[in-house]
This record gives C-alpha cells, structure tokens and sequence, in this order.
C-alpha cells in the first residue's frame, strides 16, 4: 500500500476490555458491534482511514488513519458506541501511536515503523494499568500534556450509561440536539442533560486542543 514516508500517521491498536468473560455468543455480538463502530468512523470522518481496521487474534484490532488529529475523535467514537449498545458496558483499550510508517501491506498488522512501534508498546504498557486510552508521539513535550488529558477523558468515557453514549455518538455526528432528541424519542432537555451529565463540552474541547497539538508535529 502507498505511504508518504515523511508523513505523520497515526496507528490505533487496542482490543477489547474483559473479552475473556464472554461465552461465543457473546463474543460474536461485541466483534459485530465493533465493526460497526469502524464504519461509523469512515462515516464522520471519510476519507482519513488510510488502512481499513483489522481485528485479530479474536479480541485485539488495529488501523491507520492519515489524518492524526482525528485518531482521538475516532478512539471516542469506537469507545462510546461499545457502550451505547450493550448494557454490561462493553469497552475497549485504546492505544494511539502518532508518527511516521515505514512499511504498510495488505495486512496492516504486518506493518511497521514509528507510528506502530509507539502504539503496540502503549497498549503492552497499558495492559498493566488502569488506564483504557492512551497516546504516544515523537514529542516529549506533548506525550506530557496529552497524558493527564486522557487519564481524564479516559475517566469521564468509563462512567458513561449506554444512553449517554448514545447521545454522545449523535452528537459526534454533528446532528443537533433536536435532530437527536427526535432520533431517540425523548424531549430536547433530555438530549442536553445526557450530553452534559458525559460532559460532552469537555470532549468537544479536549478533540480541539489535540488536532491543534497534534498539528504542530
């Protein structure tokens, strides 16, 4: 696959928070809801997957997007819908690896470089932590800032409802609070308290301050 060697990427790679637990039934139901979620980001943002996402070894995925400043949008977005459609709060561990490719085949998993190298150590990193989303890049400066930044919104994203992230989802559509409150049958101040109890300002700001980073590399 063609890549610009002296262009930044950004490599999600994650798997599936607490899989071990699911029977076969249950396994086949999260990885559906999770393929959906990928389409979902081609839908908001088209034409920034760079490499389709692959899931393997049952549970883990990865995928490359072309445009970095998106990949917090997008790890959101595979995040909230996991939680929007199953009740047990199904989740994912994100690791976000921002920096240059050096080989990208068919198999994305088979790729390498800087952008893969820093997101595969992350998510071993991650394994060991309490932590379901994270970020490294070239800058030092910036891994600073962004980290307490997403211990937060990590945080925020763990204690959303599946109503919450769904209203979350529509809002990341870019659909008004009107168009979503008619999308899920209830009033426009239901739709404004759900957006505000998953602080969805904060979100909204948070994906500002990041492409502006992330642009800067």
């Amino acid at each position: 696959m063609n890549i610009d060697k002296q262009k930044m990427y950004s490599v999600l790679s994650g798997d599936l928070v607490g899989s071990s637990k699911l029977d076969e039934k249950e396994r086949k139901e999260v990885l559906a809801i999770l393929k959906d979620s990928f389409k979902l980001i081609d839908s908001i943002y088209p034409g920034v997957v760079k490499s389709s996402f692959d899931i393997y070894r049952g549970d883990s995925f990865q995928g490359i997007l072309c445009e970095p400043g998106f990949s917090l949008g997008a790890a959101v977005i595979i995040r909230a819908y996991l939680r929007s459609k199953i009740e047990r709060k199904a989740d994912a561990r994100i690791a976000i690896g921002v920096g240059k490719i050096d080989y990208l085949p068919e198999h994305i998993t088979e790729g390498y470089g800087e952008a893969f190298s820093l997101s595969g150590k992350l998510l071993d990193e991650m394994k060991k932590s309490r932590y379901n989303l994270q970020i490294k890049t070239p800058s030092e400066e910036i891994n600073n800032e962004l980290r307490i930044e997403f211990i937060l919104l990590d945080f925020i994203i763990s204690k959303w409802s599946p109503e919450q992230s769904e209203a979350v989802i529509e809002h990341l559509k870019g659909f008004t609070q009107e168009k979503i409150a008619k999308k899920v049958s209830i009033s426009q101040p239901a739709v404004h308290k759900r957006l505000e109890n998953a602080g969805v300002w904060l979100i909204d700001k948070m994906r500002d301050r990041f492409e502006k980073l992330i642009s800067e590399l």
